[in-house]
């Protein structure tokens, strides 16, 4: 009789829980993109419509500080409103529990803050086509028992794109023309971020072949 009544008390248990797992909704994310108002040449993973994945961080702010939830887990999905982005590691709200979530792309080493966000990035520059990008959500968004928003991560770049303009002013300028390269810039090419004001403490170093620029007469830009 005892062992009947801790199996059917064990059942009850495991159906109360299932009940409840059931009950919660899982943390998801959406209407990702990336604001253009500055950006780095072609990387195709980095314009307004072709982002693909993120890397996200969120935590849970509560009475003994910031709980972590995610920790630079892969989110994946396609650029659109009301799309729904699928991560790596699945999280539940929790009602009237206020969380906090930050993204970035392209992330080297990544500190972080007492909020259990990224404080800041290591980026070293290799190529051109690389951007670093960064997204932070609303501010101690709610939990809700059901009815809850996706949560938007709005991604700005933390690199800009450097632009070149060569004129070509010989006297017979349709009769020649150039090819400029090995272009040099002299200055950084990698530093730590803080992420929050945006702002770089870098190291010296230069890159060569930076880009090609073919000149036909007039002006022309890479």
């Amino acid at each position: 009789i005892i062992l009947a009544a801790l199996a059917l008390g064990a059942l009850v248990s495991c159906s109360k829980d299932e009940l409840i797992s059931e009950s919660r909704q899982a943390i998801e994310f959406g209407n990702a993109f990336v604001d253009n108002s500055t950006r780095a040449a072609t990387d195709p993973s980095l314009n307004a419509t072709t982002l693909t994945k993120f890397n996200v961080w969120g935590a849970i702010n509560d009475d003994e500080g910031q709980l972590p939830i995610f920790a630079g887990e892969e989110v994946s999905g396609t650029v659109g409103e009301g799309s729904v982005w699928n991560c790596t590691k699945t999280q539940y709200w929790v009602e009237g529990a206020k969380y906090n979530f930050a993204g970035l792309v392209n992330a080297g080493n990544v500190v972080l803050g007492n909020d259990q966000l990224p404080a800041t990035v290591d980026f070293a520059l290799t190529t051109g086509e690389v951007d670093l990008l960064y997204a932070r959500s609303a501010t101690d968004i709610v939990g809700k028992a059901t009815g809850n928003n996706l949560v938007e991560m709005n991604f700005n770049h933390l690199l800009s794109k450097v632009k070149f303009t060569v004129n070509n002013k010989s006297v017979a300028a349709s009769d020649y023309s150039f090819l400029v390269k090995n272009i040099k810039i002299t200055g950084p090419t990698s530093g730590t971020c803080t992420v929050a004001d945006k702002s770089w403490t870098t190291t010296n170093g230069e890159f060569t072949q930076f880009s090609e620029i073919s000149v036909a007469g007039g002006a022309a830009s890479a």
